[in-house]
Formats: C-alpha cells, sequence, structure tokens
C-alpha cells in the first residue's frame, strides 16, 4: 500500500532511471524526482519541504556530481541522518569508499533488479523509522511522552512477560551502535532442552521461570540492556569490555541460572551461550545474531552450561547456511528441485521392490547434493512448498510405476496436520513415509499418534530410517505401526570387518522377522556385503551393487527392460 507520508527523493540525469526507479517504488511511496544536483540543492534551500526518510543519487552526473551533493546534504543538519543510497556502475570501489567516507548508506549497481532496489530501500526506510522513533521518542520516553505513546513503545518494544525490551527494539538498538561503529560483544543465551522441561512441569512453571530469569539478569547486570528476543533465548550486548570483565559476567551468568528462585523452590536451569563480537566484520543486527546463533548452536552439541566463540572456522559454517538459504529461494521461485531414484531389491531373485526417492536442485549445469541444502531447508519458510512439490511428485511416479517410492517427511511436518496434506494432494495408497529414530523418540506418544492416523486412513507404509545412528531404543519397536527397518550404511559397509557392527546387523534382522517389520540394508556396495546379508535373512537390500540413484526416464528404461 502506497504511503504519502513515507517520501523518497531521487536525484539522476538520466531520463530513463528516473522513469524506472519511480514506476517500481511509487506503488509504495511518495516518489520526488530531480534530473541534476543543481536542481535538488535549490529544493534543499526550501525550509517548508517535507523532508524524505531516503535519498538515492547517482554518483556520476554533469556539473556538479552526485559526491558533492551527498557531502552538501550531510553538511544541512535537518538531512544528515536521512540515508542516501548511491547509484554506481560496476567496479567503482574507489568511487564508494569515497562516497562511504562521505556518509553514504549503501549503494546500488546498475542495472539494477528491481526486486534487490525494493529491498535495500525497504531496509533502509524501516531502519529510518526505527531510528527516528529511538531519537524523538524512545531516549527521553519517560519524560516526554503520554501514557497512550508509552503503551504504544511497550506493545512495540517491551516483551508482555518479562518486561524486558523484544527483539525489534534488539534490532533497532544493536544496528544504531553498529551504524555508530560501536564494536562490541553480543551474548546470545538460551535454556537448554526448555522443551522438555516444559513438558515435564508445564508452561505455566516454564512462565515462571522465564520472568525470574528475566528479573535476575536486569537486577544482576544493571549496567545493560537486557533483551528476550525468543520463546527462551535472551540477548545482551555488551560495548568496549576486556576477557576479564567478559569471564566475570559469563560467571554471573552461571549463578544467575543455577539460582533460579521463584519463591517456593530454587531451580538450577541448564543453559548455552552463543558469542560474536561486532569487530569481525561490519554487519546488521539480523547477520551479527545469525553468527550468534551458530555459536550457540555449538555451545548446544557440547552439553549444558557451555559457551561458544564465534571463530574464523565458524564463519565458513555461517557462509554455507547463506549460500543455502539463496539456493533454496531460488529453486523454489524457479522450480529447480529435481529428483533421483535409487531401487531397493529382494537380494534373492534380484527383482525390484520400490524406489527411495533423492532430492537435488538443478542450477544450470550444476547438480547440488541434499547435503548442502537440506538441513537449512528443514528449517526454512519454504518448507511447506517443497513438501507440496515432494507430495505430488511422489504421487505421480507411484501411479506411473505401479511400485512404492519411500520420501523423508522433515521433523517439523510430522504431525498430526500430515495426513491432511496427503489427502489433499491425493496421495494415500502407494508409498513409503520415512522418518528417524531420533524424530520418533523425542516424543514418542505424539509420534505414534501421528503413524496410527496415517494407518488408519491410507495404505501407506512407514519406515524407520537409518536406525542405529542415534538413540537406537529397541524397547520402543514394539509399540510403533512401522513397516519398514533400514539398516543404516555405516553398519553394513563395516560388518565385514567389525564383529560388533555384523552382529548388530544380525540381531536386527532377526528382531525383525520377529515382530513382523521388513529389513531393509542400505549401503551394499560389494558381493561379500551382499552373502553376508543374505546369509543372515535380510528381506531388501539397496546400495551401488545394484544399482545408482537414477532419474525418472533412466527408471523408465530399467523397468521396460525388466518387464521384457
Amino acid at each position: 500500500m502506497k504511503t504519502d507520508k513515507i517520501i523518497i527523493d531521487i536525484i539522476d540525469d538520466d531520463e530513463i532511471i528516473l522513469r524506472m526507479m519511480t514506476g517500481i517504488l511509487s506503488k509504495y511511496y511518495n516518489v520526488r524526482t530531480f534530473n541534476s544536483a543543481k536542481e535538488y540543492i535549490e529544493f534543499l534551500n526550501d525550509n517548508s519541504i517535507a523532508l524524505p526518510k531516503l535519498i538515492i543519487s547517482d554518483i556520476r552526473m554533469p556539473d556538479i556530481s552526485g559526491l558533492e551533493l551527498l557531502k552538501y546534504i550531510k553538511n544541512i543538519n535537518k538531512f544528515k541522518n536521512i540515508p542516501v543510497l548511491m547509484l554506481t556502475s560496476a567496479k567503482e570501489d574507489e568511487v564508494e569508499e569515497e562516497a562511504l567516507a562521505l556518509g553514504a548508506s549503501d549503494f546500488i549497481s546498475k542495472p539494477f533488479k528491481a526486486s534487490i532496489l525494493l529491498s535495500r530501500v525497504k531496509i533502509h526506510i524501516y531502519n529510518k523509522i526505527a531510528r527516528d522513533l529511538l531519537e524523538e521518542k524512545v531516549i527521553n520516553f519517560a519524560e516526554n511522552l503520554s501514557l497512550k505513546n508509552k503503551e504504544l513503545f511497550d506493545a512495540i518494544y517491551s516483551d508482555t512477560l518479562t518486561g524486558l525490551y523484544n527483539i525489534n527494539y534488539f534490532k533497532s538498538y544493536l544496528n544504531d551502535l553498529i551504524q555508530k561503529n560501536e564494536n562490541g560483544i553480543l551474548l546470545l543465551i538460551d535454556i537448554y532442552q526448555f522443551t522438555h522441561f516444559n513438558k515435564t512441569y508445564g508452561i505455566a512453571t516454564g512462565d515462571l521461570i522465564l520472568k525470574h530469569l528475566g528479573a535476575m539478569l536486569k537486577e544482576k547486570l544493571s549496567n545493560e540492556l537486557i533483551f528476550r528476543i525468543g520463546s527462551d533465548e535472551f540477548a545482551i550486548y555488551y560495548k568496549h569490555i576486556s576477557n576479564e570483565k567478559l569471564t566475570s559476567i559469563l560467571s554471573v551468568i552461571d549463578f544467575i541460572f543455577k539460582n533460579i528462585n521463584t519463591g517456593d523452590k530454587v531451580w538450577s536451569i541448564p543453559y548455552n551461550i552463543g558469542i560474536v563480537t561486532s569487530t569481525e566484520s561490519k554487519k546488521n543486527a539480523e547477520e551479527l545474531l545469525e553468527m550468534a546463533s551458530i555459536a550457540l548452536k555449538k555451545a548446544k552439541l557440547k552439553g549444558a552450561n557451555s559457551h561458544v566463540f564465534y571463530e574464523d572456522n565458524i564463519e565458513k559454517e555461517f557462509s554455507k547456511i547463506i549460500f543455502a538459504r539463496e539456493l533454496i529461494s531460488k529453486a523454489i521461485k524457479n522450480k529447480l528441485f529435481i529428483f533421483q531414484y535409487q531401487p531397493y531389491y529382494d537380494p534373492y531373485n534380484l527383482s525390484i521392490k520400490g524406489f527411495e526417492a533423492l532430492v537435488r536442485i538443478k542450477d544450470g549445469d550444476e547438480i547440488y547434493s541434499p547435503y548442502l541444502f537440506i538441513e537449512e531447508l528443514e528449517r526454512s519458510e519454504f518448507l511447506s512448498d517443497f513438501e507440496d512439490i515432494l507430495l505430488t511428485e511422489i504421487k505421480k511416479v507411484t501411479e506411473k510405476w505401479n511400485l512404492p517410492v519411500s520420501f523423508n517427511i522433515s521433523p517439523r511436518s510430522f504431525n498430526l496436520n500430515l495426513l491432511k496434506k496427503l489427502k489433499d494432494v491425493g496421495l494415500t495408497k502407494l508409498g513409503t513415509i520415512e522418518v528417524t529414530e531420533r524424530l520418533l523418540l523425542e516424543n514418542i506418544d505424539e509420534a505414534i499418534e501421528v503413524m496410527d492416523n496415517i494407518k488408519n486412513f491410507t495404505t501407506l507404509k512407514i519406515a524407520i530410517d537409518d536406525f542405529g545412528t542415534d538413540y537406537s531404543s529397541l524397547k520402543y519397536l514394539k509399540d510403533l505401526p512401522i513397516d519398514i527397518l533400514k539398516i543404516d550404511i555405516t553398519f553394513v559397509r563395516s560388518m565385514l570387518d567389525s564383529l560388533k557392527d555384523r552382529a548388530v546387523v544380525e540381531v536386527l534382522i532377526e528382531l525383525c522377522k520377529k515382530i513382523g517389520v521388513t529389513s531393509l540394508a542400505e549401503g551394499v556396495e560389494n558381493n561379500s556385503q551382499m552373502d553376508m546379508l543374505k546369509n543372515m535373512g535380510v528381506d531388501l537390500v539397496q546400495g551401488f551393487l545394484l544399482a545408482k540413484p537414477m532419474f525418472e526416464f533412466q527408471v523408465d528404461t530399467l523397468l521396460e527392460k525388466n518387464n521384457t
């Protein structure tokens, strides 16, 4: 929706560029255009004009250049805090450095995409509005604002449960500090396995813990702003502190978490901390928070009450995540997801009994393995869109081949809504849903309810994938309504050399027979493995010895040959 209150001024001597940018931005903003820096300077001398929220100027213009105009703008007191985006051509690094020194906020390279222009403009206008709100209303709100405005501030910037500042204030505050080159350290604090705590003691007790924890953090660390930025995440940003001071702060945080007094009980709550310094790169609040989140994930892997610093080796992981997100977004937008299918066989007559669907992303001539993007896809906003594509594809090929095709379902999607999604697509007759044992055992009761739902209203099968790599709790197998147990490739590969792994495979195959579950051995790569599995009585086998993953047209050819 266009708002006449948000004004953007654009200065460029190229009439075509002005028309293009006006066409893109005027749908959302009030756009004023100027054909030269001289014309804009004359306009600025009118004290009655409404101030813009953003200025976009070409760098290279006749008579007065964009850099000279930028310097002029930044010398006018009421204009100096207005963000200025500079239009540049490719490879103008030296000019860009000079523009930054003069106060430019960002650059847009010509030729530009409409989506990139809009995205850059929205970010800088949002930050400008946030800074204006902070400068005009937030800093002196206690003295200058009415109760109504205070309530508005609280609604926007306060967490209702703890009374701490929320993620909206956190991002505005941190972006402002970063822009002022106020380097420091961000601590991202997370309650370890808080979901499990809530399930054990109830959400009301969990909320009580959060409330008292917020109060204690605020009391013990009174010199700093404390933020609650997630359901069980807190953030603190320290400016210019020494290593000794940081060590002291971490000790205080440890004491707080181990002594949460709710009145009737003193709780010791485990936690993790991810730590990142803003000196490592000039980033915005979102990216700094993402870096702290990566460090936090590493801390969680170390166990309770641990902290991890974001370091150079984690930077590679951060870059991989950014790459994966961009790749996924592009794949959804441009329909780049493709599937390969690896058959699994009856080992005794080598007849094909079904296929496993394996997703890839094909961008040009490059085919990307799921190892590069699948973890991020499961966390992303595009998961539901992808699973629509997946289920539609599975329905198509199962009807075409009249053979079951197995496919993985994300833990996020393995809930009571899954049956509706399967019915909506029409995938209810032929196929196998693969889930990991970790997913099942995180909430065994809910998992059984979901599987019972599927078994009662469809003829789909359910398989446990990669069995043996996570919890491997055999006592639950008898209760799970599963059809297939897939023995992980790591056991199959090492069973020829390891008596223990051989015993594990043999026990799993025998157990499957006794409880009426089909055993499927993954990763069969040579005849020795095949012979050993057959002697153990395995039901199905899959691996490169028999067939590699193949595209749909290759499966068509394979099945055609088998039928002749």
